[in-house]
């Protein structure tokens, strides 16, 4: 499948992150936020509405965010607390995507 070309840059970051991420994670707990992170490279490469992605990635952030105060769950804090500042860079980018 062909990436269209103003989504290939963000395909590019998350990708990335999503192999940041799975050496983050530090036991199976993590599954459930690396299958998430799979989906939100599938809809990047369907190239679906900005606003679908964008909520894949609150989801996303509502997960590293559930680890506070749950340390070692699957992930430690300073790790979810770093994607999670990422995220919130990449949902600014996907607002100046034209379709948004």
């Amino acid at each position: 499948m062909s990436i269209t070309p103003q989504y290939q840059p963000l395909y590019n970051q998350v990708r990335d992150l999503h192999f940041q991420m799975h050496d983050a994670v530090n036991n199976a707990g993590g599954q459930g936020l690396l299958n998430e992170m799979q989906h939100l490279e599938d809809e990047i490469e369907e190239s679906k509405n900005p606003r679908d992605i964008e909520s894949r990635i609150q989801s996303i952030q509502r997960m590293l965010q559930s680890v506070r105060g749950h340390e070692g769950d699957f992930m430690d804090y300073s790790h979810a607390d770093h994607f999670n500042r990422i995220f919130e860079q990449i949902r600014m980018n996907l607002r100046h995507l034209p379709n948004y």
